[in-house]
């Protein structure tokens, strides 16, 4: 196996594993908090969020990483110009690593526009008894 292929099966399996655990988060854990009290569901909430702040923007930059690298890497050698590279960057597997790069650091956007204030905005209403 080549380093190439192990890094390809790492960054995948990464981001598979990331997804799925996400996934997992929303459609198991978050039912059981809205079913219980404010007082019980605010401190798993945070938990859970302090978990989270901990293990996902570290494998999504690590992740990311080796999908950059991937494309980098899956540039042909006769690509020597910047319109013949960027040709080749919006195409094929370096166009789908690229892509696969953005999608994976996008959790950072995300978490930071919408995910953080909503639970800002949720831990405050439990705090005022809304």
């Amino acid at each position: 196996m080549t380093a190439t292929q192990t890094l390809q099966i790492l960054s995948i399996t990464s981001s598979l594993l990331s997804a799925g655990s996400i996934a997992t988060l929303s459609v198991f854990d978050i039912p059981i908090m809205r079913s219980q009290p404010a007082s019980r569901s605010l401190p798993m909430l945070r938990w859970l969020f302090s978990r989270g702040s901990h293990i996902y923007p570290t494998q999504s930059v690590l992740t990311s990483s080796g999908f950059a690298y991937l494309a980098y890497n899956s540039v042909p050698a006769t690509a020597t110009t910047l319109p013949t590279i960027l040709a080749h960057a919006t195409k094929g597997k370096t166009g789908m690593y690229l892509a696969a790069a953005l999608f994976t650091l996008s959790i950072g956007p995300w978490t930071t526009l919408v995910m953080l204030p909503t639970n800002f905005e949720l831990i405050q209403r439990v705090g005022h008894g809304a």
